[in-house]
């Protein structure tokens, strides 16, 4: 009952991230919002993307991995921790090290936020009960963010008797190399904690 009110109200919620995106991309045009130029960092005024430098495209294949969601079981996401950063994908950038979320974050954020109380039943009902503006909220971003990459990449139609133990590679796909991804990702903080640290110095002595 309570994850056919999840899902039902996943349909219904809009969360207008990609009301405010559009009309971002409208207000600035898109040759304007990804020029490069000097930003504020104050309001709107921030880049399109995080500047990671050059991150390559490369194959990768889609994995059939293993996904318990059996309680008892010791490690029901095996590779879910890898695909992590200190910030859980904040950055912070700017002269005032403004911080802010990259999709790819909150991306992943959200998978958490759904499949770890699935895995939990020794959560109480008020608890579940509370979560459901958070679930309602990342269903519904997730749902906008396929629709905004709109991946139009073939691959054939997995028949219903397949067998996914026996066959746990699927077809391969041009990606950006996320594991390059993530270690930027926390570049970034690694430089804003020394950041903190020579600014609490500064602090001190003065």
């Amino acid at each position: 009952m309570l994850l056919t009110v999840l899902f039902t109200g996943a349909l219904i919620f809009n969360a207008g991230i990609l009301t405010l995106t559009l009309n971002r991309l409208r207000g600035q045009g898109m040759e304007t919002l990804f020029k490069e130029k000097d930003y504020s960092y104050i309001g709107a005024d921030f880049p399109a993307e995080f500047a990671s430098g050059d991150i390559p495209y490369i194959p990768l294949s889609i994995e059939e991995l293993p996904f318990n969601l059996d309680q008892s079981s010791q490690s029901p996401l095996p590779d879910w921790s890898r695909a992590r950063t200190v910030e859980s994908g904040f950055v912070r950038l700017g002269p005032r090290f403004r911080i802010l979320s990259t999709v790819l974050g909150h991306e992943l954020h959200c998978l958490r936020t759904i499949i770890e109380p699935a895995m939990d039943v020794t959560l109480p009902k008020d608890e579940l009960l509370a979560m459901q503006h958070h679930v309602r909220h990342c269903l519904n971003f997730l749902r906008q963010a396929i629709l905004c990459d709109s991946s139009l990449y073939l691959e054939p139609k997995i028949p219903s008797n397949y067998n996914f133990s026996e066959h746990h590679m699927g077809p391969v796909h041009p990606a950006r190399d996320w594991r390059l991804v993530l270690s930027k990702l926390n570049e970034n903080h690694e430089a804003w904690i020394e950041q903190r640290k020579q600014l609490e110095r500064h602090q001190s002595e003065t």
